[in-house]
């Protein structure tokens, strides 16, 4: 008897789980940044969009959860590809996180959240490496 409530409530927690995920993470929709120096960024979906309207978002910081030494989160934009140059751009040497994010609609799906990670690195001097 409790080895069928266990497998009913775990049936049940599968179910909710599938359900609550929107749609947009089952696209799979994934951006891509590059760096151009000097604190400038460009962002774009790797697939091809047609139509995305949201917000974008980049930041850096020392480490994945820390708070972000350079942030930028843009204001509603129609496009597929974004850009950003960040004034003041002078980070010490070290290791750094970057993230970008876009949150909007895709192609009239709605809700969407695509992101992109990686690790640069700046060098004694000043020069910028992407690490992975």
């Amino acid at each position: 008897m409790k080895k069928r409530r266990f497998l009913l409530i775990l049936a049940l927690v599968t179910l909710f789980s599938v359900l609550s995920v929107p749609q947009a993470f089952a696209g799979g929709y994934d951006l891509m940044t590059s760096y151009h120096g000097d604190g400038e960024f460009y962002v774009t979906f790797e697939e091809k969009v047609q139509q995305a309207e949201g917000t974008w978002t980049i930041k850096v910081g020392e480490e994945y959860y820390s708070a972000p030494i350079v942030s930028h989160t843009s204001k509603k934009v129609k496009g597929n590809q974004y850009h950003y140059q960040f004034e003041n751009w002078n980070l010490k040497p070290g290791q750094y996180h970057v993230f970008a994010g876009f949150h909007g609609t895709v192609d009239g799906l709605e809700d969407v959240y695509a992101s992109d990670e990686f690790t640069i690195e700046v060098t004694k001097d000043h020069q910028v490496k992407i690490k992975n």
